[in-house]
């Protein structure tokens, strides 16, 4: 099993059905675990290969069950760029008085690299053009701080872009709403035609602090 470290004292409650509240954990401690992105766990009709690391928050030493053993509790953060905060959602109890839950939220996610990124390109226009960056659109992790454009020399070629030559990109979620829009991408060598038709979509809107 995952290795836990760096103990806090905290709380996890149950509430019963007689109302009496369970301590199902109060030392908390933390591991990275790697859960396969196929796994039931993400729960998606058509999950992407590959795998992703987690957060795993253990909460142990609660109020022992009728066997003296003590409770404890696992929760599992699973990265949902999608799912803005999130919620816990109850797994299953194995073993006896061990209690795992799963949260898909986007604070389970890494933040963005420069690998995550794909980079589209504006038209060639005076002999430049401008790169930009935005998250790949199966990008599993938390897009916090915007890459700088680049301005790089073009020239201006006869080939109209085609439809495989844009790549979907995403524009911040505002107001529960956010644009997927098509630009084209960076190692496409051709000239602006008519992108494919942007459109909205709901999204689930998450401020980002940084400390």
């Amino acid at each position: 099993g995952p290795e836990f470290r760096e103990h806090h004292i905290t709380h996890a409650c149950q509430l019963s059905g007689s109302k009496r509240v369970l301590d199902v954990g109060h030392i908390a401690s933390y591991s990275l675990v790697t859960t396969p992105t196929t796994s039931p766990a993400y729960g998606a009709e058509e999950p992407l290969p590959g795998e992703t690391s987690s957060l795993a928050v253990a909460f142990t030493s609660g109020t022992p069950c009728s066997s003296g053993v003590p409770r404890s509790t696992q929760m599992t953060f699973l990265c949902d760029p999608e799912a803005g905060v999130g919620s816990p959602v109850f797994v299953e109890e194995e073993p006896l008085c061990h209690y795992s839950f799963h949260w898909r939220s986007a604070h389970g996610c890494r933040v963005c690299t420069k690998d995550d990124m794909e980079a589209v390109v504006t038209p060639c226009e005076n002999n430049q053009r401008v790169t930009k960056f935005f998250p790949k659109f199966d990008a599993k992790c938390l897009y916090v701080e915007q890459m700088p454009d680049v301005t790089e020399a073009c020239a201006v070629v006869d080939r109209v872009c085609d439809p495989e030559d844009f790549v979907p990109v995403l524009s911040p979620c505002v107001g529960g709403f956010r644009e997927r829009r098509y630009a084209v991408s960076s190692t496409a060598n051709c000239t602006v035609g008519v992108a494919p038709s942007s459109e909205f979509e709901a999204c689930n809107e998450l401020t980002v602090t940084h400390t």
